[in-house]
């Protein structure tokens, strides 16, 4: 079995007992393991039409080599241009997909694409917001529809370039708990995650979650919308990856909950513990995927995830 294989019956909670897949929802970290430079965000942005062809033939060849060396089993492709280095333009997002497919690598292609809204992500429009959630609740209708309309048709379009399965980016929670009441769930959150989550399989595509926060509570209305795995389970916020598998059964997947803080400011003996008590807690579910809870930025250092890295294949010798 290759490491896509496992990863698609990781998702399905079907993967062999003591067999766990890799991914990152976010990688920033592709120029630590290698010479090339790996160019996104805004550098990415300044490049000329030909020096961008370039820099997206030289980033697949990249992605392909380090993800292999790592054993990744499941890649995300830059996210559409926003405040972080790890972005791409639409047009070369779905460029870099169809690259990597060309290559036929053995790892899931994974993209970002949000059917739904999410609570603001900063205090720009926070206030506003909120006041329109109380307020103006129709024009809040009005902007799931649209959010779930843009959502389609660039779904249509990683399908035909070549993508494998999507997250849907839906922070819908703080470290205390959800931040929309039940009845703002029930109209405003969940039928979107319903009807989002039908199209993304009709399309033949895993359908994966990721929300910061405490999520406890919303548990079972992730089952219950069709969604197939749940990534984050964030630590800080409190999120216990064996709570939610005792929670969840074999309903769905659970992606990361190693803390990215730790990996940023921890030891990599720290890492080596936390990684092999992760995998003792979930490694033989079936339906666990090893990463961080999100994004693997640059501040990481490299000798941090190596450590990961070695636990997990560490952990694989052991259980097998």
């Amino acid at each position: 079995m290759n490491r896509r294989q496992l990863m698609a019956l990781a998702l399905q909670c079907r993967a062999p007992r003591g067999q766990v897949p890799l991914w990152e929802l976010h990688f920033h970290l592709w120029p630590a393991f290698t010479k090339e430079r790996f160019i996104t965000g805004a550098e990415f942005m300044r490049l000329s039409a030909g020096q961008r062809a370039l820099a997206l033939e030289r980033n697949a060849d990249i992605m392909a080599s380090v993800a292999d060396m790592l054993g990744m089993a499941a890649v995300s492709i830059p996210d559409a241009p926003w405040d972080c280095v790890y972005t791409l333009p639409q047009p070369d997002r779905l460029a870099l997909v169809e690259l990597l497919r060309r290559r036929n690598p053995d790892f899931l292609i994974v993209a970002g694409c949000s059917g739904n809204i999410s609570m603001p992500s900063s205090s720009d429009g926070y206030v506003n917001f909120c006041h329109q959630l109380m307020d103006e609740p129709e024009r809040i209708d009005e902007l799931c529809e649209r959010t779930f309309q843009n959502a389609c048709q660039l779904l249509d379009s990683l399908t035909d370039a070549g993508v494998d399965a999507v997250y849907n980016a839906a922070d819908m929670a703080d470290n205390r708990g959800p931040f929309f009441s039940p009845p703002q769930m029930e109209r405003f959150i969940w039928p979107y995650m319903e009807r989002w989550n039908q199209r993304v399989r009709q399309k033949g595509l895993f359908s994966i979650l990721h929300t910061d926060g405490n999520v406890e509570k919303l548990l079972p209305g992730y089952m219950a919308s069709g969604v197939q795995a749940l990534q984050a389970l964030d630590p800080i916020s409190g999120m216990s990856l064996s709570a939610c598998r005792a929670a969840v059964g074999q309903r769905l997947a659970l992606c990361g909950n190693l803390d990215c803080a730790l990996m940023v400011a921890g030891r990599p003996e720290q890492i080596d513990q936390r990684t092999l008590q992760l995998l003792s807690e979930d490694g033989l579910s079936g339906g666990m995927v090893l990463g961080c809870s999100n994004a693997v930025v640059s501040e990481t250092p490299k000798a941090n995830y190596e450590a990961m890295i070695q636990a997990h294949r560490d952990w694989i010798k052991r259980s097998n």
